[in-house]
């Protein structure tokens, strides 16, 4: 079984809802607070919302078209009925963004009288929190110390409660509201229904989408602009916690903070099509809280994310331990001023019109670069996170010259020719450093770390930063030892050596649209185009991926859904459809 979820948000939290109409992944009011349903985590201790018919049933679960409603159908032999599941969110007539901390469920019969039963379970702050279940003035509400959920409905609340038989007949609403005495009416929620998907359609609108793959990354983009926290403008990396890599190790991370190297790959990608407020504001929350540099934040700018192991959950399918925090915040991972840089070069250069750079953003700007200038002969941990396993890492090294290179570029568009120069010879001394270290002639391929031969494949991304010639013979080299040794089918590992946890068992999806990437730049287009699709075939039931996927039951693995998977994704198919965004010709001056 893979992983049969679809997720609904606001731009604050998400929730996850198993195919069968549960609702077993819900954070409030924040993507990383603590959970009020958990079962993904524990399927016994976790919580969970379940609509349950009492006969035997079948389910289809789809989004409203070009949204983040999701719907859900079930069909038995007493009737079929539908169940509508969001979260408000909307501009409003000034033209600002609105949300809840509300999750709406409406539930409208499409035949017959179907009798269901509910189990409303909710567990808060992880399951640790004791929880009572109380019925006052028809509004049940849940209570633990702290925290309170609300819950109304227009069925019969006692029944609804103690899970009796409910016989179902035209339209059923629930809301269900976090710390706050319900302030919708239950009338209101099919005008907020109507609302949510006016917003949903709106992000699609602005979209310019390539010529093929148009459904893929619709999805894509609206994943992506789910996870983005819209009060700062910080993107979330999942909206999960502790899905494992491989089940039954201790690969098992908390996913629901933002990484600067996926965000900025994230804007990068979203203004790919069209989506430059996102970077705008990412920009913006960049420079306001990210003066100490770090490799990851809480999405409100928070610097310490300690990370604890919640020994009371199973696990999912039993995979120990459940995290909670991230203590990746306090390693060194050079490679971050590259993608930071690379992302911002992109916007005001490549894709904008007319641009003015504030002062403080060039001072920003001018930080990022310095970094990579004083990082690049030291050792890191790499993009992957090593945690015991400092070394001189190829990558981190390409991604310093990226830094410097599109930094010196950056500072001549600004006018200050000085810095410029000074970057560019600490590139072209960081470009003739990986040429003679990070390349192994014994095996000919760019290997994971200077004076190894272990093969990587954030590699496949050289041509992709511009640093080599996507025909270059060193380039075509190196995606030939990766195929040969880092693939099984069209899926790629990250690398087959072994790290803090033993050898990965499972290929990494990035990795594969790298591979995708390289190949058609390598003018090996139609292997790229199969790779892709056959890849697009492993997603869940909604279009959705997580990170990991193992090679042989094609499962998938990791957090989910995975805003690095499905940043590449729209990637791979904006270059398969060879769409160009329009990118004119752009001034950049401090004001």
């Amino acid at each position: 079984m893979t992983l049969d979820y679809g997720i609904i948000g606001n731009c604050q939290t998400a929730a996850l809802i198993s195919s069968k109409g549960s609702i077993d992944w819900c954070c409030f009011p924040r993507f990383d607070s603590p959970s009020v349903f958990a079962k993904i985590l524990d399927n016994q201790k976790g919580g969970s919302f379940e609509i349950v018919p009492t006969s035997k049933y079948t389910t289809e679960q789809t989004y409203v078209k070009n949204t983040n409603v999701l719907s859900t159908t079930f069909r038995s032999q007493h009737g079929e009925f539908e169940v509508l599941d969001f979260f408000p969110c909307y501009v409003n007539q000034s033209n600002g963004f609105e949300s809840f901390q509300e999750i709406h469920r409406i539930i409208k019969v499409h035949k017959g009288n179907p009798e269901v039963k509910f189990k409303f379970d909710p567990r808060f702050n992880y399951a640790r929190d004791k929880t009572d279940l109380f019925l006052k003035n028809g509004v049940i509400s849940a209570d633990s110390e702290k925290e309170k959920l609300f819950l109304n409905t227009n069925l019969d609340p006692e029944k609804f409660m103690w899970a009796k038989a409910i016989e179902l007949e035209g339209e059923s609403f629930f809301i269900l509201s976090y710390n706050d005495i319900i302030h919708t009416r239950l009338t209101d929620s099919k005008k907020l229904l109507e609302l949510t998907i006016d917003f949903w359609h709106s992000v699609i609108e602005k979209t310019t989408l390539p010529s093929e793959y148009k459904e893929q990354v619709i999805r894509s983009v609206l994943v992506l602009e789910l996870l983005r926290y819209e009060k700062s403008g910080a993107i979330v990396a999942a909206a999960t916690t502790s899905l494992p890599e491989i089940i039954g190790e201790g690969r098992n991370w908390d996913y629901r903070y933002c990484w600067l190297r996926d965000a900025a790959l994230t804007v990068d990608a979203l203004t790919k099509v069209c989506h430059f407020d996102e970077t705008r504001k990412f920009i913006k929350w960049l420079v306001g809280c990210c003066k100490i540099l770090q490799t990851m934040r809480g999405v409100e700018g928070e610097t310490k994310l300690s990370e604890k192991i919640l020994k009371h959950l199973d696990g999912y399918k039993g995979s120990k331990p459940v995290r909670i925090g991230n203590d990746a915040y306090k390693q060194t991972q050079n490679d971050v001023p590259g993608e930071v840089l690379e992302s911002i070069y992109k916007f005001y250069v490549e894709y904008e019109y007319v641009r003015e750079m504030t002062p403080e953003q060039w001072a920003s700007m001018v930080q990022w670069g310095n970094a990579a200038a004083k990082l690049w002969k030291k050792e890191d941990q790499g993009i992957w996170e090593f945690r015991e396993k400092k070394g001189h890492y190829t990558f981190s090294k390409l991604l310093c010259w990226v830094a410097l290179d599109r930094g010196a570029k950056l500072a001549l568009k600004c006018g200050d020719p000085q810095q410029a120069e000074k970057w560019r010879k600490i590139a072209e001394e960081i470009r003739e450093d990986i040429l003679q270290n990070g390349w192994n002639e014994k095996i000919k391929a760019f290997t994971q770390k200077y004076g190894s031969e272990d093969l990587d494949a954030s590699l496949l991304l050289i041509p992709h930063f511009g640093f080599l010639p996507p025909d270059h013979p060193k380039v075509l080299s190196t995606i030939d030892r990766i195929v040969e040794n880092l693939t099984e089918g069209c899926l790629v590992y990250r690398y087959k050596s072994e790290d803090d946890f033993g050898k990965p068992k499972n290929a990494f999806i990035p990795c594969t649209l790298w591979l995708v990437e390289s190949m058609y730049l390598a003018g090996r287009k139609e292997r790229a185009r199969e790779l892709f699709e056959d890849l697009l075939g492993h997603s869940n039931h909604l279009g959705l991926f997580s990170e990991d996927i193992n090679p042989y039951r094609k499962e998938l693995l990791g957090n989910f859904p995975q805003t690095y998977t499905h940043m590449a994704l729209i990637n791979a198919a904006v270059m398969l459809s060879e769409a160009s965004i329009k990118k004119p010709v752009c001034k950049i001056r401090l004001e």
